[in-house]
This record gives structure tokens, sequence and C-alpha cells, in this order.
């Protein structure tokens, strides 16, 4: 059972259902300072913290977004308008967030795939004519596909 909520913490959650760790910066212990599965590991540690934050602040201020015109429902918007509008700047700080976690989850999935093939961890690897199949790197991360499904997840959780 993965102790990471997919929905919290997406990369934890993928770092673990790949290579079976549940905290990612141990990997840094398993290999000799500044060996190359070292560098990798390391990659993969700031990286996947790296997505965990700004997912955070995505999903904060999205709540914030759906919070923002509650009063306005309950008929209590007296005080509230400004003259940029109820919302504000929330909008292009949400399509900044989203577009930083697109980049970040980028950089994340293909030091995943490095740091699993490299030395070997991963455990979704499988047997047989599957394994001798080697995507390209294009196809290994796959960011946009896996993200979309986690952003339509989070926008149900939301609700």
């Amino acid at each position: 059972m993965n102790p990471h909520d997919q929905l919290a913490k997406p990369a934890a959650h993928r770092v673990y259902e790949r290579l079976g760790v549940d905290d990612v910066w141990a990997l840094l212990r398993r290999h000799p300072e500044e060996s190359p599965e070292a560098s990798l590991a390391w990659y993969l540690a700031t990286s996947a913290t790296a997505v965990d934050g700004v997912h955070r602040e995505l999903t904060a201020a999205a709540k914030t977004v759906v919070e923002t015109p509650s009063p306005v429902a309950r008929g209590q918007y007296a005080g509230q308008s400004t003259h940029d509008g109820i919302l504000r700047e929330s909008g292009l700080r949400i399509d900044l967030l989203a577009a930083r976690r697109e980049a970040a989850f980028t950089q994340f999935a293909a030091s995943l795939t490095s740091y699993a093939r490299c030395t070997g961890a991963d455990r979704t690897a499988t047997t047989g004519a599957q394994s001798r199949q080697q995507p390209s790197p294009r196809q290994s991360h796959a960011g946009p596909a896996l993200w979309d499904d986690e952003q339509g997840t989070a926008r149900r959780a939301l609700r």
C-alpha cells in the first residue's frame, strides 16, 4: 500500500510505485558519494520535492479560487469588490503554477526513468518481450498525458 496520497504528493506517490521507496532522499544513502548513481538520486530527490511543492501551491491556489466567491453565492458581496474583481490575479497565478508544475514534472519523470534504468531498481519492469522494448525518452515520461489524468482527479477532489 502506497503511503503517499496521489492527490497530495504525486511525485512521492510515483517514486514509491516505481521504486518502492517511502523517502526519496533515502536513495542518496544507497550510493557512494559523488558516484553517478548518487548524482541521479540527488536529481530525482530534488525534482520530486519540486513537483510536490509546486503541486501543493497549485492545489492551495485552486482551493482559494473555489472558496473566494462563496460569500457572493450567499449574498454577502458588499465590500469585497476591488478594482480588479473578486478573484483578482488568481487565474494568472494558477496558469503560472500549472506551467511550473508541468516543467517540474517533465524533469521529475526524466530523472525517475534515468535513476530506475541506471540502478535497475524499477519495480514496474516486466519480463519477456515487454522488457526488451525500450521506449524513446519522449515516450518514457509521457508527462502531459499522465498529468492531465491527475489534474482531472484533483478537480474531482475539489468538488
